[in-house]
Parts: structure tokens; C-alpha cells; sequence
């Protein structure tokens, strides 16, 4: 199962991102801890970079919630109005900001938002899945203020994680699995939150089709596709 192909999910269940649904592990708690600290932060804004589906989202979602944070929008980038756009907020978030280097308009938005935040005493958060200095931004005035910024990593999940995920994904879609199909799952998929969402995609999609319970033959055959 490739770990690196991202789907657009249809869910098709509940799938809140309060604090109260979010998975503390070693892996994310520095970065849960520091949203939680705001607005005592060290700086005035904030990276957040993990894999795919390491929870960058539903950290954001948290902030927004404690912050009532500006989301920003892939319109939003592409505004030639951005500053009258932001409204006075305080709070700015800008999810996977890193598909938006090298694309000159959202570049110089992101550019007109970092000095906007910084000039009024505000905040500003940031996820991506690398640090900016392993990323190419083509602006350099952009470029030199990002690599400014603090950064907090979400690490590779733990097999305990993994295994909370898979439970809770399943009985998200009021799918039940037993601990021999969790024990089985952990010990062979890539260690990534992704690879849990995709096999779960998967699993669900697969198990409904053929009307089959979720059990270890039918995983073996997705895992194996």
C-alpha cells in the first residue's frame, strides 16, 4: 500500500476536529502543547510541519477555536485585496501553506500577511509538510521571514497511536474490529497517519461492497494490493 497517495475522502461520517477528538501522543504533543500555551508563545507566529494526515489540520482547528483565527482560503491567496480581506483580524491560520510557494500571487499574499500580522501585534499560524527552509519559495523577502519563523515537527506515530486511530476511524464509520485485526494492521502498514486514513477508506469501501466483516483475510488483501 503506497503511503504517499493522498484521496479526497468521502467520509461520510463524523469527523470533528475539537480538542476533545484529537489523539495526544508523543508524536504531536510538543506541537499540542505550544497551541494550547497561546497566546504565551515565544513568537508571533508559529510552523507546524508533519506528514500527511499527521493531525497539522486538526491542530490548526484547535487554534481557531481558542483564537477565533482567520482561516485563509485558496481564493483568499489568489485576492488582489488581501490586507482589506483579513478585516483587522488578529489571528490568522494558513493550512498546507506550502502549496502556495512558487505561485507569485500567493507568494506576495503571504508575504503582505506576515508583515500585516507582525506590524499590528498579532498572531500568526502556519502548517506545512516540511519546514520552509526545505521548501522552495521563489520571493526572497518571503523566503528570509519564514525561515525566521519557530517550528514545531509532529513525529511518526507510535504503534499505540496507530492502533487508538484505527479503533477510532472504525467506529467512526460504526465498523467494529477486534484487537487481532489492530495487532495485524500496525505491524505492516507504512508509520503514518495517511496510511491508517487510506487502509480505513479502503477497508470500509471494500467491506461493503463484498458484504464482509472487517477481518484479517480482507485486510491482507488491501494491504496487498
Amino acid at each position: 500500500m503506497k503511503d504517499s497517495i493522498q484521496i479526497p475522502f468521502d467520509l461520510g461520517f463524523e469527523n470533528t476536529m475539537s480538542r476533545d477528538n484529537f489523539l495526544e501522543s508523543g508524536c504531536n504533543v510538543d506541537a499540542l502543547t505550544i497551541i494550547e500555551k497561546w497566546p504565551e508563545w515565544n513568537d508571533f507566529a508559529l510552523v507546524l510541519y508533519g506528514d500527511v494526515a499527521s493531525g497539522k489540520t486538526h491542530l490548526l482547528n484547535i487554534w481557531h477555536d481558542i483564537s477565533d483565527a482567520l482561516v485563509i482560503s485558496d481564493e483568499m491567496m489568489q485576492s488582489d485585496n488581501i490586507i482589506e480581506i483579513l478585516g483587522g483580524k488578529m489571528t490568522v491560520a494558513i493550512d498546507n501553506v506550502d502549496k502556495y510557494y512558487c505561485d507569485k500571487t500567493a507568494e506576495n499574499n503571504l508575504f503582505h500577511i506576515y508583515n500585516y500580522i507582525k506590524e499590528t501585534g498579532g498572531y500568526l499560524l502556519l502548517t506545512s509538510e516540511k519546514p520552509p527552509g526545505q521548501s522552495l519559495i521563489n520571493l526572497p523577502d518571503l523566503s528570509s521571514r519564514l525561515l525566521a519563523i519557530p517550528v514545531v515537527q509532529i513525529g511518526l506515530p507510535s504503534d499505540e497511536m496507530l492502533s487508538a486511530l484505527l479503533v477510532k476511524l472504525f467506529d467512526d464509520r460504526q465498523l467494529l474490529i477486534n484487537n487481532d485485526v489492530v495487532r495485524y494492521v500496525v505491524a505492516r502498514i507504512p508509520r503514518s497517519m495517511g496510511s491508517v486514513l487510506k487502509l480505513v477508506y479502503d477497508a470500509d469501501k471494500k467491506s461493503l461492497a463484498e458484504k464482509r466483516n472487517i477481518t484479517i483475510p480482507l485486510i491482507k488483501e488491501i494491504i496487498n494490493l
